[in-house]
């Protein structure tokens, strides 16, 4: 069986750091490579490859291209806080090599997966599934599912949804909770006679994702 196909999208790239990824993947056919030098434009990929200093451009030009996407944004020590808070979903501190960023992209993408899985979910851009049936996603309801199934049973506060789907903290939106009821729906149409999911609201803090699930149900 042929290996999945995985897009990666790289962003200004230092040019001698680009040629070390054209070397590293000259075997590995599973990756896909695309180049450019700014945010604009952006095609439809698994992951995106970018200096920190653009995620402010990144979030707020090109969001539709990037709600499906993981972001590895790279650059020196002192801006791994802001990168984080703006919505990376990994870091790499220069200086960084090929094998390096392949490895962090591998453990984002696998984790995004695995994070679903445990509780008994199949997120992929798109849509979300269960051992019962399939539902529908818009790029946005992606982005914060994929977020809560990452911090299950914790609390995620407003401002980190925020900062995932837009780059910037929004407090008199009430974007993220129209967003929050539409999955409320969809998770209670993948629900079984034993398995169930829901997002609960915690006041004044955010929301948490709680999972009930048999072990028969488990995908």
């Amino acid at each position: 069986m042929k290996p999945e196909r995985i897009t990666v999208h790289c962003i200004a790239v230092p040019a001698d750091l680009a040629d070390q990824i054209r070397l590293h993947v000259l075997n590995m056919h599973e990756w896909i490579l695309s180049w450019s030098g700014g945010v604009a434009d952006l095609p439809g990929c698994d992951a995106i490859v970018l200096p920190a200093a653009l995620l402010p451009d990144l979030r707020i030009s090109q969001p539709g291209a990037i709600l499906g996407a993981q972001v590895l944004a790279f650059g020196p020590a002192e801006m791994l806080p802001i990168a984080l808070m703006r919505g990376a979903d990994e870091f790499l501190r220069t200086p960084w090599a090929a094998a390096e960023l392949f490895a962090r992209l591998r453990h984002c993408l696998l984790t995004a997966t695995r994070a679903s899985r445990r509780l008994g979910l199949s997120l992929q851009p798109g849509a979300v599934s269960s051992a019962a049936t399939s539902v529908a996603l818009s790029g946005a309801e992606y982005r914060i599912l994929q977020l809560l199934l990452r911090f299950a049973g914790e609390v995620v506060d407003r401002q980190a949804f925020c900062f995932a789907l837009w780059g910037r903290f929004l407090p008199q939106s009430r974007a993220v909770d129209v967003h929050i009821s539409s999955l409320r729906r969809k998770l209670a149409q993948l629900a079984s006679g034993t398995s169930s999911w829901t997002i609960q609201t915690v006041r004044g803090q955010g929301y948490v994702f709680i999972g009930h699930q048999s072990p028969v149900d488990n995908l």
